[in-house]
This record gives C-alpha cells, structure tokens and sequence, in this order.
C-alpha cells in the first residue's frame, strides 16, 4: 500500500494545484487530499474511520468556510443532514451493510461539498463499490459473508466529484 498511496497523494495535490492554483480553493482541495489519504489507510488496514480525523477534517473545513464561505450559506447544513440522513437509511435498512464511520464521513462530505455534488459522491461511491466488490467475488479474492471497507470508494469518489464540479450531474441530466 506504501508507494501506491504515495503517488496518489502526490498525484493529487499536483492536480489540485494545477486546477486552483494559488486560490483559497486549493486549500480546500488540499484538506480533501490529506482527509483521503489519511482514512483511505486506516479503513483498508484496520476498517476503521476514526470519529477524532473526521472532526478535525470538519473543524478544519469549518476554518475554510471562513476564507471562502459557501454558497449558498445554508448549502453545509443541508449537504451534511442530507449525507449523515441517507447513510442512516442505508444503515437501517441493509441492517448494517454500512457502518458508523461511513455515515459520519457522508455527513462530513455533505457539509463541504453541500447537496449537490454530495448526491454525486453518493452515487459514485456505489457504483465504485459494486463494481470492484463483484470482480472481488467473481475472483473469489473474498467470500461473500466477507466485509469489504467503504471508506476508500466514498473518497475516491469525492475526489472525482471534486474535480468534475457538476460536469458529470451536467451531462447526466442532458442525456435526457
């Protein structure tokens, strides 16, 4: 896991740079960056999302807001009802196909990306999921009894839904 996460971290915050540049957003991107990094590790080796990162991640988002505050103002407080509120059901009704972390971590995810790029995540994070959880199962590199973490395809996805904006949910919804 050691040069694989390296380079993507590397990966990223040259990307983020070469997106921003030096604007209050690259901050932003660069906090998205360290929170992956850091949670992509611990859920694959411990399937863990510790409760004290993601609150030192809002804290630190929260810090954000006051450089660049969002817009609309309202925009966290829905992104993040919305994000811990659709885990929740997610949780309820698998009866534990999710865990505590995830909701927290889409909780976290819909304040600093607000509503719509939160759904987004959501919907790229499960297909993400589905799909390298049936090559795993298909390869018979896991049982199916055998939890897989989430953690890691909810930030991946993020990062991908960071960097699309709403070009994705744009070309989604004129395919119609």
């Amino acid at each position: 896991m050691y040069p694989g996460m390296e380079l993507f971290s590397g990966s990223f915050f040259a990307l983020s740079f070469w997106f921003h540049g030096w604007s209050p957003l690259l901050i932003y991107a660069l906090l998205l960056g360290a929170l992956t990094h850091i949670l992509i590790v611990s859920d694959i080796k411990y399937m863990v999302l510790p409760t004290p990162i993601i609150l030192f991640f809002l804290a630190a988002f929260v810090g954000y807001f006051f450089v660049a505050p969002p817009d609309p103002l309202w925009s966290p407080i829905a992104g993040g009802l919305l994000g811990a509120g659709m885990t929740a059901l997610v949780i309820l009704v698998s009866k534990g196909g999710m865990g505590g972390g995830d909701l927290k971590l889409f909780g976290l995810l819909g304040v600093v990306m607000g509503v719509k790029v939160l759904l987004l995540t959501f919907f790229l994070s499960a297909l993400l999921g589905a799909l390298v959880g049936g090559v795993l199962l298909i390869t018979k590199v896991i049982s199916r009894k055998q939890p897989i973490p989430f953690g890691p395809f909810i930030l991946i996805s993020a990062c991908i839904a960071h960097f699309s904006g709403t070009m994705i949910i744009d070309w989604y919804l004129g395919s119609f």
